[in-house]
């Protein structure tokens, strides 16, 4: 579960503010509602199906989705309210329960829906066909997209990069993607627009070679 989630947050834009001496990290769509919903395709799969649950990462959305209906006579629409708990895996959830991985049955779905309104997000959105569940996340918060302008300015993870840098000029791509939180990817376009503004340069290449903040 855990692994799940460090791949997604490997894909996921944060922006990151100093308050005090703390660093406040604000993730595109919260940590929390994610987890919720892993928590929930392991626990409600149907693990007789020959099949998997699925992890899905596009530019606009993020899918989970899991092996089983919805059971009974419970329905999309009852997922946005509260609704009664519904095991397929008694067993499995109650050794996540004792575990401390959920507290309360069934407030996995409102969490998530709690979670995304408290950041003034999309609902999630809820699919079923005959074999499987989906759970849809909107990506609606791209901070690299919105706070990239051209300008003389730097963002918020442009500037956690050029402070680590300082720190240590022969840091890596991979490790500044683990200290700042956002993709190998992200890295690069942030580093590049950082050159383009005459702020970075690369001295040597990726093995050897180092960074120089101006």
């Amino acid at each position: 579960m855990v692994t799940a989630l460090d791949f997604i947050k490997n894909h996921l834009s944060v922006r990151a503010k100093i308050k005090e001496f703390l660093r406040v990290e604000t993730w595109e769509i919260p940590l929390e509602a994610l987890r919720e919903a892993i928590l929930n395709a392991l626990i409600h799969r149907d693990y007789r199906q020959n099949s998997f649950i699925y992890l899905r990462i596009y530019d606009d959305s993020i899918e989970i989705s899991n092996p089983g209906e919805l059971l009974e006579d419970l329905t999309i629409k009852d997922l946005y309210k509260k609704h009664s708990s519904k095991l397929r895996n008694p067993l499995l959830a109650k050794v996540f329960y004792l575990t401390g991985y959920i507290d309360i049955w069934g407030q996995g779905i409102q969490n998530i829906i709690k979670a995304l309104k408290e950041n003034n997000l999309s609902l999630p959105v809820f699919e079923q066909n005959q074999s499987s569940f989906k759970i849809q996340f909107k990506r609606e918060i791209l901070f690299d997209k919105v706070t990239d302008e051209v300008t003389d300015e730097v963002t918020d993870n442009q500037r956690i990069i050029l402070e680590e840098l300082k720190k240590n000029k022969f840091l890596t791509t991979t490790e500044l993607s683990q200290i700042v939180g956002i993709s190998k990817r992200k890295i690069i376009d942030n580093t590049n627009k950082l050159k383009e503004k005459g702020l970075l340069k690369r001295i040597g290449k990726e093995k050897g070679g180092h960074w120089e903040v101006k």
